[in-house]
């Protein structure tokens, strides 16, 4: 049913144009009226505003210093994606690729599709970044992604639930769900979750005939095109869903896969396959065939696997969490930003009694069968209890060697659980508003109530953001633009200040090191690739406080030698370089330093 209404007899019988504008005028403002009632209107906007009230409370100690205030606990995450909202815009406005780059890790490069680039975040960005820089353009981006995930599931769970209160109430349970919070440490690429439900949507609609093949189609096409520059992982949970999703309903209920759905899934699947692959064969070719491309992950992925005492033990980041559950969340190997599994008992008891009680229904089949499947896969393998690995071996310890399915992490099916959860509570509430008259609205109220209070979090903690030196705010008036500087502490994932100075610079040095993932030798992923030079792995150790060794003539050679592959026209040692590495660094340069706006400059010779 169309939300514009028909136009009204108030344009018929004109007959002059003098009295054309006012009558369209007047049908337009009716029409506008009209629109403004719609319950379905008013139902987006509540959603919205909650939603935004919510995701303010959760980052109100952000208020009043986006610019010079982040997300405390991970800020190694946080530098990383604030330099990667500065470096798309940048590389995009002087020509550069933005996804195959030397800005870090020179000379070598980095493989952005390997990566996390957020390019189209940081594009749409890229107005608050060059007015308030990219930490203000983190953080507003952090607060409206926040926001925007509930609405987006709220247009999914609509087609569960027919009541717009129960869809909403599910959306919000989707959009702030532990897992979602839990990303929030860092994670801003899953906290941009709304796509998910986007695309499961227009899947839906196009298998269900209400979208156009060809609309609707072009529309998935984008919504997956623009997901795969933010984050390929969920791009790659959203697929799975989708074939999870058909097999169950050829097992579940055959008769619905009939020839005009298949016909219609074809057409709108070929849309979406083309426009897709207008825009990202080349990215993709990239990052399957390009340089520095690689496979596998990083990562030991049994440190990624969900706790099976993970769904209903909460972190200390909600409010019903005791100190024993604290303790058990903290001790997780993969830490704060990857414990997600979490979803109390109320919701995972309401959840699995939906769907068993309204096994009948397809779309609770559906939702059911999809939370288990991936709550098994979030489980990895071998299965982890209580913090302890068992012989139990589960289903992921066969997927994970295959191509693609080795790069994901099985911790992070938690969204797709989430997502299942809060539509099947949707489902729960809506039937309970139907059918139970008073007394079904009230117990609608508790069950919603009982659900919702272990899901309400504290706000995030906040930390002040670093002093930026003033020598990278203006540093072309002591370097030329473009040129390679080494710069100290030497950047690497877990020291991730000199990103921020990077960024502060405007991209105007190159630099070797950094925080990314690469390709070893063989092709393998890992964090950093093959790993540092001799001299940058010197530097690392002593900047850590590991003795330096005695600055001999061969160290002096592979120095050179070091520098000379780099390209380097400088050195520069920032606030935080250890004394040992400053003094080692003058040994092997044979010359002090000039003290030059906040920081030491070695120009090479």
């Amino acid at each position: 049913m169309s939300l514009v209404p028909a136009a009204t007899g108030e344009t018929r019988g004109v007959d002059s144009p003098g009295t054309l504008a006012p009558a369209a005028g007047r049908a337009a403002a009716g029409r506008w009226a009209s629109w403004a009632r719609s319950p379905v209107l008013r139902a987006y906007a509540a959603v919205t505003g909650v939603s935004l009230l919510i995701s303010l409370y959760l980052t109100w100690h952000l208020l009043g210093g986006f610019g010079h205030r982040m997300i405390a606990g991970n800020p190694d995450d946080v530098r990383l994606f604030v330099w990667y909202l500065r470096h798309g815009p940048w590389a995009v406005a002087h020509g550069h690729d933005p996804l195959l780059f030397t800005t870090m890790n020179a000379p070598a490069g980095v493989n952005g599709m390997w990566n996390t680039p957020l390019l189209v975040p940081a594009l749409v960005m890229a107005p608050v970044t060059w007015l308030a820089g990219p930490l203000a353009a983190y953080n507003t981006l952090f607060v409206l992604g926040l926001a925007t995930g509930p609405v987006c599931a709220f247009a999914l769970l609509r087609r569960f639930a027919g009541r717009n209160w129960a869809a909403a109430a599910g959306g919000l349970v989707f959009g702030f769900s532990p897992a979602v919070l839990a990303a929030g440490l860092g994670h801003l690429d899953l906290v941009l979750i709304g796509l998910m439900p986007v695309m499961l949507l227009l899947a839906g609609d196009l298998a269900t005939g209400l979208r156009a093949p060809l609309g609707g189609g072009l529309a998935l096409g984008l919504a997956a095109a623009a997901q795969l520059f933010i984050s390929a992982e969920i791009l790659f949970q959203t697929a799975l869903v989708l074939v999870i999703c058909g097999a169950l309903l050829l097992l579940t209920a055959p008769r619905l896969i009939t020839r005009a759905a298949l016909g219609r899934l074809a057409r709108g699947g070929a849309a979406a396959a083309g426009v897709f692959l207008v825009i990202c064969a080349g990215p993709l070719w990239l990052q399957l065939f390009g340089p520095l491309h690689q496979h596998g992950s990083p990562f030991t992925l049994s440190f990624f696997e969900a706790d099976l005492r993970g769904f209903i033990v909460p972190s200390h980041r909600f409010w019903l969490s005791t100190p024993g559950s604290s303790a058990f969340a903290a001790h997780y190997g993969g830490g704060p930003a990857e414990y997600l599994a979490y979803l109390g008992v109320p919701l995972l008891l309401a959840a699995v009694a939906t769907g068993l009680l309204r096994i009948t229904d397809v779309r609770a089949r559906l939702l059911l069968g999809t939370g288990l499947v991936f709550a098994l896969f979030s489980l990895g393998s071998p299965l982890l209890v209580n913090g302890q690995l068992t012989a139990v071996r589960l289903p992921w310890g066969i997927a994970e060697h295959w191509p693609v399915f080795g790069s994901a992490l099985p911790g992070r099916f938690a969204f797709v659980v989430a997502l299942a959860a809060a539509g099947l509570l949707a489902m729960g509430l809506d039937w309970l508003l139907g059918h139970g008259g008073r007394a079904g609205q009230v117990l609608a109220a508790v069950v919603a109530a009982a659900c919702l209070a272990p899901l309400a979090a504290r706000p995030y903690p906040v930390t002040p953001a670093s002093r930026i030196p003033v020598f990278f705010n203006a540093i072309t008036r002591w370097l030329p633009a473009g040129r390679t500087v080494v710069v100290l502490p030497y950047p690497t994932a877990t020291q991730t200040q000199p990103l921020a100075w990077q960024a502060a610079a405007d991209m105007a040095f190159q630099m070797p090191g950094g925080y990314f993932i690469g390709p070893a030798p063989g092709g393998q992923a890992y964090m950093e690739g093959p790993g540092p030079a001799p001299t940058a792995s010197t530097f690392i150790g002593v900047g850590h406080g590991a003795a330096a060794p005695a600055v001999t003539p061969a160290v002096r050679a592979q120095f050179r030698r070091d520098m000379a592959y780099w390209r380097a026209s400088a050195i520069v040692a920032g606030p935080g370089t250890s004394p040992a590495l400053v003094s080692f660094v003058r040994q092997l340069t044979g010359r002090a330093p000039a003290r030059v706006a906040g920081v030491l400059l070695w120009r090479r010779p």
